[in-house]
């Protein structure tokens, strides 16, 4: 392939934690539960750009730093979690990321913060060394190879022996 390169890309899980979240809908008097959920976080995406951020679950998503350790395993840090937040200016509303707070008037009319600040363990689950466009390129060529076969009602087409071709490059036809 044409400029094509290769790049390692890493997958880690965040193990399962739990986040807050309010799920009042009056301004003020937040109900805070606690919800369980985890995260997965890339090294690197499909076109071997480094990435920074877990996937955003709950509303949320944390920064991952990640390096080899002394052994030479892969070892991530999960930071606290970061959402949008919105803020009114004279300009309008601003969207910004920061830390996930409510706002709580206790009984003394005191204003209360309530922040969440979980953390994940990280999980090194696998790595892959991958050519830029590669995976995409023959996920798309296999899957448009078996939905012209299907569609045009192709002689020798066979559904069942498409689809573990499928399945066995790693892809699902939904």
């Amino acid at each position: 392939m044409k400029g094509s390169r290769e790049f390692y890309h890493d997958l880690f899980k965040a193990e399962t934690a739990n986040s807050k979240k309010n799920v009042s809908f009056t301004l003020n008097k937040p109900e805070i539960v606690e919800i369980e959920h985890s995260h997965y976080f890339h090294t690197h995406d499909s076109k071997s750009r480094p990435q920074k951020t877990t996937s955003t679950i709950a509303g949320h998503w944390h920064e991952v730093t990640w390096k080899e350790d002394a052994n030479g395993n892969l070892v991530a840090e999960c930071g606290p979690p970061i959402k949008f937040n919105y803020r009114q200016t004279p300009s309008g509303t601003k969207k910004v990321k920061g830390p996930i707070k409510f706002t709580k008037i206790n009984d003394m009319g005191e204003k209360v913060i309530i922040e969440d600040t979980h953390t994940h363990k990280m999980t090194y689950m696998h790595s892959e060394l991958l050519t830029q466009g590669s995976a995409k390129d023959k996920a798309m060529s296999l899957a448009n190879e078996v939905m012209s076969a299907a569609a045009g009602g192709v002689d020798g087409f066979n559904e069942a022996e498409a689809n573990k071709k499928l399945s066995d490059e790693g892809i699902t036809m939904r």
